[in-house]
């Protein structure tokens, strides 16, 4: 069975977004998994300087990782524009947390 075939048994009521919503959605998204991924970073890096905890680290690794996975694919569902802009918030999300975090370190 494709993975497209899968993916529409599986979530057979995925909504149609205009483009401005979709846009929305996807900047949302992104803005929300970016900053919980970037933030998340930091806490994950914290955790593998101070040693001791490194099972806790590479588990924390993993699920920022999938959640960001699940989140991007969702928006994939959405077309190539909620991806997209999911994509932009992403990078939005990075330069707001990375600015925060740098003036607390």
């Amino acid at each position: 069975m494709p993975l497209s075939a899968f993916v529409s048994n599986l979530l057979p009521a995925v909504p149609e977004l205009g483009p401005v919503s979709g846009a929305a959605v996807g900047l949302g998204v992104g803005l929300i998994a970016g900053g919980a991924y970037f933030a998340s970073l930091w806490w994950n890096t914290r955790l593998y300087l101070e040693g001791g905890r490194a099972l806790l680290a590479i588990l924390l690794q993993v699920v920022r990782f999938a959640l960001l996975l699940v989140a991007l694919a969702a928006l994939a569902l959405f077309g190539a524009l909620p991806l997209l802009m999911g994509a932009v918030g992403l990078l939005i999300a990075r330069t707001l947390v990375v600015r925060r975090l740098g003036r607390m370190a």
